[in-house]
Formats: structure tokens, C-alpha cells, sequence
């Protein structure tokens, strides 16, 4: 949560690979399973983030579990698990648009934030997922 100190804060880095907002890219790098469809069109920008963002988050309310990496190319053509259809059904309108091909369906990293912060807000249990 912006500006407050935190016990549940979350934080995801790749350093290797990281470039500041205003920097010009001008290439792709990075784990093929995570790149967007359109990161060898040259269309480079921060909407790319955010569909590796879908995939990580994937990850994050599955537990990280070695089966779900199987089952990130799956996601990415809209196929996912039933027992993570059904316990995580407030994330999958999130995570569709996060998966979008479509780069200007996916939300901006600060809608992402606020999104995630209402789920907080609303207090879903993410217990059984963990």
C-alpha cells in the first residue's frame, strides 16, 4: 500500500534486466514464457511489464507451484485449472486483461496496485490457496 509501512508488502525485482520508466528500450530480453505476443514487433513499452505481471500473478495465487508454471502457457490462451477458476474468480477478470494480446486492454501498473489493494480491502482469504 503507497506510502504505508507495511508487514504484507510484496515486492517482485529482476534487477538484471531492469531499466528505469523513461529509458528508451530498444530490445527484449527476458524469459520467453513471460514475454508479451508483441515484444519481437518492436512495440516496446510498459504494457509488456504488465502481461508478465498476469503470469506472476498467476503464480502468486496458485503458490508458485511447479505445476502451475506448466500451465502459464495455457493461461495465456484463456485455459485455466477449475480449482483455480473457482477460488480465485475475483482475479480472473484482472488476469484476462493482464493476459490480453491487445497491450492497451492491460491495466497500467498503478491500476494494478489499486486493483490488488480493493482485493485487500474486501478481505478475500487467500488461505486455501497457500
Amino acid at each position: 500500500i503507497t506510502g504505508k509501512k507495511s508487514d504484507h508488502c510484496v515486492r517482485i525485482t529482476d534487477f538484471g534486466l531492469a531499466r528505469s520508466v523513461d529509458h528508451f528500450m530498444t530490445s527484449v530480453a527476458g524469459s520467453s514464457l513471460y514475454m508479451a505476443p508483441e515484444s519481437d514487433t518492436g512495440l516496446l513499452d510498459t504494457k509488456l511489464d504488465m502481461y508478465s505481471a498476469g503470469l506472476i500473478l498467476i503464480e502468486l495465487l496458485s503458490n508458485c507451484s511447479d505445476d502451475v508454471k506448466g500451465k502459464l502457457e495455457y493461461a495465456k490462451i484463456d485455459i485455466f485449472p477449475k480449482p483455480f477458476e473457482e477460488e480465485v474468480a475475483f482475479a480472473l477478470p484482472t488476469v484476462r486483461n493482464l493476459l490480453s494480446e491487445e497491450p492497451s486492454v492491460r491495466p497500467s501498473s498503478e491500476d494494478l496496485l489499486n486493483i490488488i489493494s480493493k482485493w485487500v480491502r474486501h478481505n478475500y482469504t487467500f488461505s486455501r490457496l497457500f
